[in-house]
């Protein structure tokens, strides 16, 4: 079996599409399809099939999809044991936001520490605005941004995840409407500049709502504490809450996910040849987003 089979299979189940895989992987579409059709031939079940205009992962496809992803892990780990071009001790260089890394690099970091040992990881929290320069002077390998500047042509960028935002206040607070909460509670706000800040501020002038007293921390999980206290609400991705949703601990109102919301965006230098240890962290990632 070609290992390349098995990252195209994981490819499409990702992006959904064999015109978006072939652009991404850098082959033809006709390549794309002779790697799928082979490996269903090998494996003797349909992986993929159509649904009107869009592409869905069979049952078949999904049933193997973990145990797919797991010989992937196992080449990657393969190649640093065999590999004496790559030095495992240089680190992989990460800039991220404080929130991507709580709630969603920590996990990712857990499982590829747990294939790649032996390899480095330092964690860079500068300012978002800062890491696009970062990249571009091998400063930093990758970096997560919210929001990022799209009109950058040096970075290659790819959009992760778009999460949703919410309206978070106590459980024990009698919602009447948005200026009667803004009246009886503090405004619990990210420092300026945030891309939460950003949205808090469009959603007030878009409601014409005024808070009469805020709260501004660069920490969500104070933030939340502040929520969670009976003090204040605020307006959080789902990426920061989805516990708290979950276990019920304050009341939400999910925004216009139209309007409201934020891209959570991988970037790193354009026409650069990653190593592989950068390329199965960015894997990683992306399993942890689906």
């Amino acid at each position: 079996m070609d290992i390349k089979y098995i990252m195209t299979f994981l490819k499409v189940a990702e992006l959904n599409s064999f015109t978006k895989t072939a652009e991404e992987l850098q082959y033809s579409q006709s390549t794309i399809s002779f790697h799928i059709q082979s490996l269903e031939k090998e494996l003797n079940v349909r992986l993929f099939e159509r649904v009107g205009k869009n592409l869905k992962i069979t049952y078949e496809g999904q049933h193997i999809l973990n145990t797919c992803k797991q010989l992937r892990d196992n080449y990657y780990n393969l190649l640093d044991l065999t590999s004496n071009i790559e030095n495992t001790n240089t680190p992989i260089q990460i800039g991220t936001v404080g929130s991507f890394l709580i709630y969603i690099l920590s996990n990712v970091i857990k499982k590829f520490k747990s294939i790649h040992p032996s390899v480095n990881i330092q964690l860079n929290s500068s300012p978002s605005n800062k890491h696009g320069n970062l990249i571009k002077d091998n400063s930093i390998d990758l970096a997560f941004f919210v929001q990022p500047d799209l009109s950058d042509t040096t970075l290659n960028l790819t959009l992760l995840k778009r999460e949703s935002m919410y309206l978070i206040y106590p459980n024990n607070f009698d919602f009447k409407s948005y200026q009667y909460l803004a009246d009886n509670l503090t405004a619990c706000i990210s420092e300026p500049g945030c891309s939460y800040r950003a949205i808090f501020s469009d959603f007030h002038t878009n409601h014409h709502i005024q808070y009469k007293a805020s709260i501004e921390s660069w920490s969500i999980e104070m933030i939340k504490h502040c929520v969670l206290s009976g003090i204040g609400y605020s307006i959080l991705p789902q990426m920061c809450i989805n516990d708290e949703i979950k276990n019920k601990s304050f009341q939400f109102i999910l925004l216009d996910p139209e309007k409201y919301y934020i891209d959570l965006t991988l970037a790193y230098k354009k026409d650069r040849i990653l190593p592989t240890q950068i390329k199965h962290f960015i894997e990683l990632v992306k399993d942890e987003m689906q």
